[in-house]
C-alpha cells in the first residue's frame, strides 16, 4: 500500500505528458500540437516499434515542421474561435430564464440580500428595500 502512495512521483511526468499530447474537448486539438503544430509522440510509441518511429526521417521532418509553422497561426485562431463558440453555447443555455428589465428614474425596486446579511431564521425575508432609483446607468439589467 505504502509503495504505491510514493509513486505519484515518478508517474506524474507521464500523465502530464499524455495530457499534453490528448486533444482538449473545446478545441479538439492537443496543448502541445497548438504550441508547435506537431503531432507528439507518447511514451508508448517511442518504446514499441511503431509505423512512425520506422518512416522517420530527420530531414524531411525538419522540412514538414517548417512549413507547419505557417500554418500555426491558422490553427490557433480556429480553435480560439471554438472555444469562444462553446463559452457562447453555455452562456446560452445558462442564461435562458433570465429576461431583460430596464429601470427608469423614480421606481422603485428590491434587492436580494447578500449571503452575509441573511438571518437563519427562515422566516427572515431574502431581499432588502424597497429603494428609489435616482440615475438611470442605460443598461439593462436581467431579472430572474
Amino acid at each position: 500500500m505504502d509503495d504505491t502512495k510514493g509513486r505519484w512521483s515518478e508517474d506524474l511526468l507521464e500523465v502530464l505528458w499524455a495530457y499534453r499530447c490528448m486533444p482538449q474537448s473545446t478545441t479538439n486539438e492537443s496543448p502541445f500540437n497548438l504550441v508547435y503544430n506537431a503531432k507528439a509522440m507518447i511514451t508508448v510509441e517511442i518504446d514499441e516499434p511503431s509505423l512512425r518511429c520506422q518512416v522517420y526521417e530527420p530531414d524531411q521532418n525538419q522540412q514538414n515542421m517548417r512549413t507547419h509553422l505557417d500554418l500555426l497561426l491558422e490553427l490557433r485562431d480556429k480553435a480560439q474561435i471554438r472555444n469562444m463558440a462553446i463559452k457562447q453555447r453555455v452562456a446560452t443555455r445558462y442564461n435562458v430564464n433570465l429576461y431583460p428589465q430596464s429601470f427608469v428614474k423614480g421606481d422603485l425596486v428590491w434587492r436580494m440580500a447578500s449571503s452575509a446579511r441573511k438571518k437563519d431564521d427562515k422566516f427572515f425575508t431574502n431581499k432588502d428595500g424597497p429603494y428609489r432609483i435616482h440615475d438611470n446607468a442605460g443598461e439593462e439589467i436581467p431579472n430572474t
